[in-house]
C-alpha cells in the first residue's frame, strides 16, 4: 500500500512539474512515458496478476504488436496463470480450433478474416497451443442480428460463467477495447463497455509513437493524456473531446522504426 501511495505521489509531482514548465500535452506524455514506462511484458504481467481479463487492442497484421504478445505469453501463463486466449475469429470456427489445439490439424486450417490473416497472427495461435492455453473464438458469424461487440462480449461472459476459474486475455482490433467513447453518429457500446462489470483492463497500442528504440508501456493517466489522440482515435468519427485520457486504461507506445534515436 505504501509503495502504491509513493507511486501515485510521484506521478502527481511529475504532472505538476510538467505544468510549471509550460510544456504542451504532447511533450508531457512523451516525457512522462520516457520516465515511467516499462517493458510490455512486465507491464502486461503486472496487470494480468491484478485482473482476470486483459483486453489488448491491436492494429491488424502489425507484426511488431503480434511479436510483443508472443513474447509476453509464456510469462503471462507461468506467473499470472493466464489460461485462456480470446481471439477475433468467427465463433463458428471453434470446432476447427479445438482440433488445432489437439494437434490434429495445422493453424492454416483455421479460417481467419482477411484483415487479421498473417504469419505473425498465426504464430500467436501456435504459441498459445504450445502453452496449452484454451483458445476461444469470439467474433460474430454471419448473419447474426446483433453487433459484433455485443456478440463477442456474450462469448466471453458465457465462457466465464461456465469456467469461473478463467484468467484470460482478449486480442481484438483497438476500436473494440476503447471505452466511454463519444461518437458523432454511432452510440453503440464497445466490447470494453459491455464488459464493464468484469473490471476488464483495457490496453491499446500506438505504432510509431515514440523516438526510442524500445516500446514503453504505462497506465493512461488522465492529466497526462488529456487531449492526446492516437492514430485509431483520429481515424474514428468521434466527438472533439474524445482522447486517450478516458478511452483506455493502459497503453503500449511503439517505436518509430523510421526515426529511432
Amino acid at each position: 500500500m505504501k509503495k502504491q501511495l509513493r507511486y501515485y505521489i510521484t506521478i502527481m509531482l511529475c504532472i505538476a512539474l510538467l505544468g510549471l514548465l509550460g510544456s504542451s500535452p504532447y511533450e508531457d506524455y512523451l516525457a512522462y512515458s520516457k520516465k515511467h514506462g516499462s517493458s510490455p511484458t512486465h507491464y502486461l504481467l503486472d496487470k494480468a496478476r491484478a485482473n482476470n481479463l486483459l483486453l489488448i487492442g491491436t492494429h491488424h497484421k502489425d507484426s511488431t504488436i503480434h511479436n510483443i504478445i508472443i513474447e509476453a505469453l509464456p510469462e503471462l501463463v507461468r506467473q499470472a496463470k493466464i489460461n485462456t486466449l480470446f481471439v477475433e475469429i468467427q465463433s463458428s470456427e471453434q470446432e476447427i480450433i479445438e482440433l488445432f489445439m489437439y494437434g490434429a490439424i495445422p493453424v492454416k486450417t483455421i479460417e481467419l478474416w482477411n484483415v487479421i490473416e498473417s504469419r505473425s497472427y498465426c504464430a500467436i495461435l501456435d504459441k498459445a497451443r504450445d502453452l496449452d492455453l484454451n483458445i476461444v473464438a469470439i467474433d460474430k458469424p454471419m448473419p447474426v442480428k446483433c453487433s459484433r461487440d455485443q456478440w463477442m462480449a456474450s462469448r466471453i461472459t458465457n465462457h466465464f460463467s461456465s469456467h469461473p476459474d478463467t484468467k484470460g486475455i482478449v486480442i481484438v482490433g483497438e476500436r473494440h477495447v476503447l471505452k466511454n467513447v463519444s461518437w458523432n453518429c454511432d452510440s453503440s457500446p464497445s466490447l470494453a463497455d459491455y464488459l464493464a462489470d468484469y473490471n476488464a483492463f483495457s490496453v491499446v497500442m500506438w505504432p510509431d509513437a515514440i523516438n526510442m528504440s524500445c516500446p514503453k508501456a504505462l497506465d493512461i493517466i488522465p492529466a497526462v493524456f488529456a487531449g492526446i489522440k492516437d492514430s485509431t482515435i483520429k481515424a474514428l468519427n468521434v466527438k472533439q473531446h474524445t482522447s486517450l485520457a478516458t478511452s483506455a486504461d493502459g497503453i503500449i507506445l511503439l517505436p518509430n522504426l523510421n526515426n529511432n534515436m
